[in-house]
């Protein structure tokens, strides 16, 4: 059968989570099974023998923020959120969940999803929307194309892999330059492109470019540089560096398709490729949340964006935890390197006025323009926090009140100890982790964020062997 796996994953794991957590005894059960009267619909339950729901708290289970009771809160944690994404993730497949459940009995999650018979997608047409609800498959134009992408920022990188993937690409991940040439030393020979980001921590995409290119045998591999800007500046030194072509981000994905295929489809040439710079691009009024720009440039994949607008606002408090009110030449790289992040971060989802003020901050920190600093620090936070809320209401519906959308938590710092319990919990591949990792992520993470950073894939993708051996190897270093 043929659906999307990566989202039947979120809503597996959601669901199973949230079974496991307020499961203290008995079991939970996922079952699957195919629909009597059509063969083409998957039917998929969650049970579990846990605390159960009230039947008058039913109707609002999926709500945004909304849990079954505030002593659940206190017991378990928690914002509701999981339920919401997973209704919403179910809708965007073209099926429907509901909840059966008794207060001290369990809870049995039940959904569907229609499927498309297994065949070479890379051959298969539109379906039809009348027999396989929203299930559409298309011709995938980078089918068969090895792509390692490097991309320090979680957000975009997300946003690339799933946009890529989505036109049949195979994407092997670097978080920086180092890990980027390491990548081309194991595992060259099937890489087609490589996409290097420009600003990276460790290693930046510049040096990794010169240090691939004086690898034996990798002279001519395709290196695509990406950056967020489009100046002729930034290009001639990708150029410079021995890059072969360059984009800017956010990227169109319809543009990168282009430019990879110049480089890995017989008979397609860069004289082919139609480049939009963003100099010529009319103006426009900015907009805290700019979803159509945003579903334009990721060719209408409403599932890519929000997948990146949920991480985006989780991610939100942790970014902004790493820009400072006060910036002088002893920190100001780093200052630099997080805002710059968060930059791209917004231009990707569209929360254009966060990015605008963002791009002041960066360039008044590259002259040494300290005097304003504060004051546009404290302008960007206001921004980021209405960007947020705008966010919230398109992946939500709208908040009850203006203050709850303007709410934004008091932040703790992670602790030693907490890393240590993740760590026990990746040894044991207990599924509690990603709670624990996603209250970890809403947190100050302080000298933390670098190995947070660093497992944020593996345990997206549940690899938690990789991430506890970085999180013991960082644990080491550490005493």
């Amino acid at each position: 059968m043929t659906l999307d796996s990566y989202r039947l994953q979120q809503i597996l794991i959601n669901l199973a989570g949230n079974a496991i957590k307020f499961t203290t005894k008995g079991h939970v059960a996922i079952k699957f099974s195919l629909d009597k009267t059509s063969d083409h619909i998957l039917h998929i339950e969650v049970v579990d023998t846990g605390i159960g729901i009230s039947k008058d708290k039913h109707a609002s289970v999926f709500e945004a923020f909304s849990q079954a009771e505030t002593s659940t809160v206190r017991a378990f944690g928690g914002t509701g959120l999981g339920l919401v994404i997973s209704k919403t993730l179910v809708e965007l497949m073209g099926g429907e969940i509901s909840l059966e459940s008794v207060e001290g009995c369990g809870s049995t999650f039940k959904f569907y999803v229609p499927f498309i018979d297994g065949c070479d997608e890379s051959s298969c047409s539109v379906q039809s929307q009348q027999d396989y609800g929203h299930v559409v498959t298309y011709e995938k134009r980078l089918q068969d194309v090895t792509i390692l992408l490097v991309e320090d920022n979680p957000i975009n990188r997300l946003v690339a892999r799933e946009s890529l993937e989505a036109e049949g690409a195979t994407i092997l991940t670097a978080e920086n330059g180092e890990q980027a040439v390491k990548a081309v030393k194991e595992s060259g020979a099937v890489i087609d492109v490589v996409l290097m980001d420009v600003q990276m921590p460790i290693m930046d995409g510049y040096t990794a470019t010169k240090e691939i290119r004086a690898l034996k045998g990798f002279s001519g591999i395709p290196i695509i540089a990406m950056t967020a800007n489009a100046l002729m500046s930034d290009k001639k030194a990708a150029a410079q560096a021995g890059m072969d072509d360059h984009i800017s981000k956010p990227f169109d994905i319809a543009q990168l398709v282009r430019i990879i295929s110049a480089f890995t489809v017989p008979n397609i040439s860069s004289k082919d490729v139609l480049y939009v710079d963003s100099d010529n691009k009319a103006e426009t009024k900015l907009s805290d949340f700019n979803h159509e720009a945003a579903l334009l440039r990721l060719g209408d994949n409403r599932d890519i964006l929000c997948a990146a607008a949920e991480s985006f606002i989780a991610d939100s408090e942790t970014a902004m935890g790493s820009i400072p009110t006060v910036v002088t030449d002893d920190n100001v790289s780093d200052v630099m390197r997080a805002i710059h992040s968060l930059k791209g971060a917004s231009l990707t989802v569209g929360a254009e006025r966060t990015a605008g003020k963002l791009a002041e901050l960066e360039i008044d920190l590259k002259l040494h323009k300290y005097e304003h600093y504060s004051v546009k620090v404290k302008e960007m936070s206001e921004l980021l926090v209405d960007a947020c809320s705008a966010i919230q209401i398109f992946l939500f519906g709208k908040p009850k009140s203006v203050e709850q959308a303007r709410v934004v938590p008091k932040k703790e710092s992670v602790t030693r100890l907490q890393i240590i319990e993740l760590c026990d919990m990746l040894a044991q591949s207990n599924m509690k982790v990603l709670d624990i990792y996603s209250e970890l992520k809403r947190k100050d993470q302080g000298s933390y964020l670098s190995v947070l950073s660093e497992i944020d894939m593996d345990v997206q993708n549940l690899n938690f062997r990789n991430a506890q051996a970085r999180l013991e190897r960082f644990l080491r270093s550490e005493c």
